[in-house]
Parts: C-alpha cells; structure tokens; sequence
C-alpha cells in the first residue's frame, strides 16, 4: 500500500512542475519574477528547471511501475539530470518567457530598477497592468521615461 503511495506521489509532484513549468514558461504569474528570491527557487531563472525536474520524478516513477524497464531508464533519468544541472548555471535566451525576453532585450540594463519600480507598485496592480504585451511595453515606457532611463538599441 504505501509503495502505491509513493509512486502516486512521484507522479503527482512530477505533473506538478511540469504543468508549472508550463505556465510560467505561457508568461503566467508574471509577478513572481519580480520578487528578489522566491521560495522554494533560488533565484528566478531556476524557474524553468521545474520541467526537467518533473520528468525526473516521472522517470523514477516509471522506474517504480516496470522495474524490468529500470536500467533503461536510467539513461533518460542522467540525461534530465545533466540538463537540469546545465539548465541551473546558463539558462538559455529562448527558454525565457517572451515578455521577459523584451524586457531584457529592451530595459535589461535596468532590469531590477524596473522590477524594483514593479514591487513598489504593488504586485497585483502590476500584474493586471501588464497582462498583455501592450500594456507591458506601456508600463515600461513610462517608467523609464519617469527616471530618465532610454531603451537599448539592438
């Protein structure tokens, strides 16, 4: 019984992050982003860890299920892990949601100043201010005309 528990465990803190991974990587809970550190995350771009993360324990559940399969298996499971550890020290532009992108590309020299101006705000005003891509290009242009800050040129 308790060994059903467990893999029923696996598998639904698997799908967990995974489906978070999901969101967040859809620009969901943009304000999270804003915070300096977020718990259970180190930083905000270990974020996008919770899919490599969430097929592990998917893997280990499988592992669990056919245990005729575990040594196969065990491939895919050093593979995620790897990648989570390469994924945890160099995040890649692409992998980055597509407001977060513009933001960097547009206002990454005053990221945090920005994102500092955002908590200021309050997070649920903030959130519903930039909501679509429009009002996130709004906000950040009057916030960096507010302070003076220009857009960088690519």
């Amino acid at each position: 019984m308790s060994y059903y528990l467990i893999l029923f465990g696996l598998f639904s803190f698997g799908f967990a992050l995974i489906l978070l991974g999901i969101i967040l990587r859809l620009g969901r809970f943009r304000p999270m982003y804003t915070l300096r550190s977020i718990p259970v995350y180190a930083q905000r771009e270990v974020l996008n860890l919770s899919i490599p993360i969430g097929l592990g324990f998917l893997t280990i559940g499988l592992m669990g299920v056919f245990p005729e399969f575990k040594d196969p298996l065990t491939y895919p499971l050093l593979f995620l892990f790897l990648t989570t550890v390469v994924l945890a020290v160099w995040q890649p532009w692409w992998l980055k949601p597509a407001w977060l992108r513009w933001m960097e590309d547009n206002y990454g020299h005053v990221l945090e100043e920005m994102f500092a101006e955002a908590r200021a705000m309050g997070r649920r005003e903030w959130a519903e201010q930039v909501k679509t891509q429009e009002g996130l290009e709004r906000w950040a242009d009057s916030v960096a005309k507010k302070h003076g800050w220009r857009r960088l040129q690519r």
